[in-house]
């Protein structure tokens, strides 16, 4: 390393002015490499990446990455140069610079390989500008390159983003938007392990607030939605194992919440819907194997929806012969198939409450002052003077004959009585009778709505519905 008291920031200035007008004007040579007095210049570009003020560091780094794109041999005399100023953290640029000072800064720094750099790139990424996207592709492959796992890189991304502060309440979603999009490139070409904790590292980088609602802002509350998105479903179909972490079904969930309650675009639905389909996949391969993993199902279904998981996961059940009923049952559902044995009693009160249904129906039939011989009757009597209105009533007689008729077969199939009838003179029994007033037991009275007895052979008869008496 170049020692500290070997040059002053003047001669770095001067330095720095010399190189960036030769490199300006295309007259940095290779041939220029054995003068002494460019030998000297690139030991001062070193000295000021080192010992320089903040700005200066940032300079000298940025003109040394700006140095190393004219020629192959320019760059192989830069590298050295910047391996040693490289040894320490550099600064991070902050708002210095414009996007080509910025992106060859990122040039510099990435043929760094200490302990610092995906931390330090991983910042870079989360706060660099909306403009500077070439810069922010060597941050991203940077920070996967020096991270032990995707999980790690995420974190590190998530942490600046949510540390920073922006007066502006759409940076947030823009800066957002650009790291995931930067991430998804490398990302497919890395082999970096996904690592723990990916689905809430990915959860605390979405968890952003809704914002305004002014039209710049949808816009872009729509472009970062389908950034990050895409980011956490990318990484579902590169690392198997993410499949089986819920939290990060709850991360592609997050960004939902930015339309509640009104309903995100089609463009969002559509990247909800390819998450599911991936998570019913799941699920299915699951279930083939004969194993319910009702903790993810539950995860997945209140993330994405239950109603949009159970009409995936039932075309999958329905189109999937290898499984068992009680495994297509629960792909489709999220419930258990119960045994038969165990379903019993449910069914008996089920049959109960369908026969109880059954006799309020007759009860209310019986309640009809007139028959539909009655009403046909009417009919005819009418259908000279109004032939029109006698065709319709003649018409709803027909149907309400009909409908009795449905009921005294099902009364018959299911051995319901309609009892003591209406108008008819009983003796009050309270555990057959309701009356409006006290009544002695025993006491005469008189049935004002019948009640409904269910006989079945064996059994006692059970007192479906009680007969109102006065």
């Amino acid at each position: 390393m170049i020692s500290e008291t070997a040059y002053t920031s003047d001669d770095a200035i001067a330095a720095l002015r010399h190189f960036r007008s030769m490199i300006e004007k295309r007259t940095f040579k290779k041939d220029l490499l054995q003068d002494s007095n460019v030998i000297e210049g690139l030991r001062q570009l070193g000295w000021a990446a080192c010992h320089g003020d903040t700005s200066l560091r940032l300079e000298a780094f940025a003109l040394l990455g700006k140095a190393g794109e004219v020629s192959v041999p320019i760059a192989a005399a830069v590298r050295p140069i910047i391996v040693g100023a490289l040894v320490e953290r550099p600064p991070h640029t902050g708002n210095w610079g414009n996007a080509d000072d910025r992106y060859y800064f990122a040039k510099a720094v990435s043929i760094a390989r200490g302990s610092w750099t995906g931390q330090y790139a991983a910042r870079e990424l989360a706060l660099a500008g909306t403009a500077e996207v070439k810069s922010k592709e060597i941050w991203a492959e940077l920070a996967l390159a020096n991270c032990a796992s995707i999980a790690e890189a995420i974190k590190e991304i998530a942490a600046s983003l949510n540390s920073s502060e922006a007066e502006d309440p759409l940076t947030p979603f823009r800066r957002l938007a650009r790291a995931c999009e930067a991430v998804v490139g490398p990302l497919r070409l890395s082999e970096l392990p996904a690592g723990d904790g990916l689905g809430t590292a990915l959860r605390s980088m979405f968890s952003l607030s809704a914002g305004s609602s002014t039209v710049e802002f949808v816009k872009i509350r729509e472009a970062t939605a389908l950034s990050a998105m895409d980011l956490a479903i990318t990484i579902l179909r590169l690392r198997v194992e993410t499949v089986f972490d819920g939290e990060m079904y709850r991360a592609i969930s997050l960004p939902l919440r930015w339309w509640q309650p009104a309903t995100p675009p089609p463009a969002v639905e559509e990247r909800v819907n390819r998450a599911a389909n991936l998570a019913v996949d799941v699920l299915l391969g699951v279930a083939r194997q004969g194993h319910q993993d009702d903790e993810l199902r539950r995860v997945v279904a209140a993330a994405l929806g239950s109603k949009r998981v159970e009409e995936i996961a039932s075309r999958r059940a329905k189109a999937d012969p290898s499984l068992s009923p009680k495994d297509s049952y629960w792909l489709a559902t999220g419930r258990k198939l119960q045994d038969p044995n165990k379903n019993e009693a449910l069914a008996e009160v089920l049959e109960l409450e369908m026969d109880e249904m059954i006799a309020r129906l007759a009860i209310e039939r019986s309640r009809l002052e007139a028959t539909p011989a009655d009403i046909k009757q009417i009919a005819r009597d009418i259908e000279v003077f109004e032939p029109v209105p006698a065709s319709v009533i003649e018409h709803v007689s027909n149907h309400l004959e009909i409908m009795g008729q449905s009921i005294d077969t099902m009364l018959r199939k299911r051995s319901i009585v309609v009892s003591p009838e209406r108008d008819e003179v009983v003796r009050y029994d309270p555990r057959s009778h309701e009356a409006s007033a006290p009544v002695a037991t025993a006491t005469e009275v008189k049935v004002i709505v019948p009640g409904a007895i269910k006989h079945s052979p064996g059994r006692p008869p059970v007192i479906l519905i009680k007969a109102i008496v006065k």
